[in-house]
């Protein structure tokens, strides 16, 4: 049998022991956006009509309608694919394939090499008690100051069929990941999803931080990083948009975002 690249991604995304189910609810929503380019350009191409050279070209293409750092995700969603149907399905021709996607040369993405200032991180804090967004403050300040990033900190919505735990839900989804204050104990120790225990006593931003925190949002338990428009997690796009916002009143660049930390 051979493959057409629809039905492989098929398999790929709906076979239980795909890699493709270990990811992340959100990491998940992006890679089938990948994939249902490479469905819509390529997917009625039978893999064994599939070389090196074809590969090479549709790198080319891709190269050449956008960024390299679209190509890059394309080319490895493309060679995570294949590589499933290789030690997955045992499929011959994505044995074939593998080492073509592997050897491709790719442009490289410049290196980001731009980091949030303390400067930048108290200014932001600081507007945005100002204005009222306490939990952006201390959002700002876990991921500062811990190296935190955005989901880790402020948690992300995922649907009800996920298979994480969780108390907090609303319509059809539930929140997961974010922090907890159950995660904190008594001696300010953050114990969070297995990772190594944090003393929140040596973040001094955090420190300010909590006491601004009231007491009831504490003793209530459940997440420590709640919007206080709607007093339930953050969707993680308002999120930005708000923390954005807050940044263009510091005049932090632009070039500056809320995952350089």
């Amino acid at each position: 049998m051979s493959y057409r690249v629809s039905e492989l991604v098929d398999r790929y995304q709906s076979d239980a022991a795909s890699p493709f189910q270990k990811l992340c609810h959100q990491t998940r929503v992006e890679r089938a956006r990948i994939l249902a380019r490479i469905k819509r350009e390529h997917g009625n191409k039978h893999l064994k009509q599939i070389g090196s050279t074809t590969t090479a070209r549709w790198a080319a293409n891709w190269e050449a309608s956008g960024k390299a750092a679209g190509t890059n995700k394309l080319v490895s969603t493309l060679r995570e694919v294949v590589r499933y149907g290789n030690t997955a399905l045992g499929d011959r021709d994505c044995k074939r394939l593998l080492p073509a996607l592997e050897g491709l040369q790719l442009q490289s993405s410049p290196p980001r090499n731009v980091r949030m200032t303390e400067d930048q991180a108290i200014a932001i804090r600081n507007k945005a008690r100002e204005i009222g967004y306490f939990s952006v403050a201390l959002a700002q300040a876990l991921q500062f100051e811990l190296r935190l990033s955005q989901k880790d900190v402020i948690g992300e919505w995922v649907p009800l069929d996920e298979p994480q735990a969780s108390d907090v839900t609303l319509g059809k989804c539930k929140w997961v990941r974010g922090i907890n204050w159950p995660e904190i104990d008594e001696s300010l120790i953050l114990q969070q999803h297995g990772a190594p225990p944090v003393n929140l006593a040596t973040a001094p931003m955090v420190m300010e931080e909590f006491h601004h925190v009231p007491d009831w949002q504490h003793d209530a338990g459940g997440p420590v990083i709640v919007c206080e428009h709607s007093s339930y997690p953050w969707h993680a796009p308002e999120f930005r948009r708000i923390w954005r916002s807050i940044a263009d009143l510091c005049n932090v660049p632009k070039d500056v975002r809320n995952t350089d930390v």
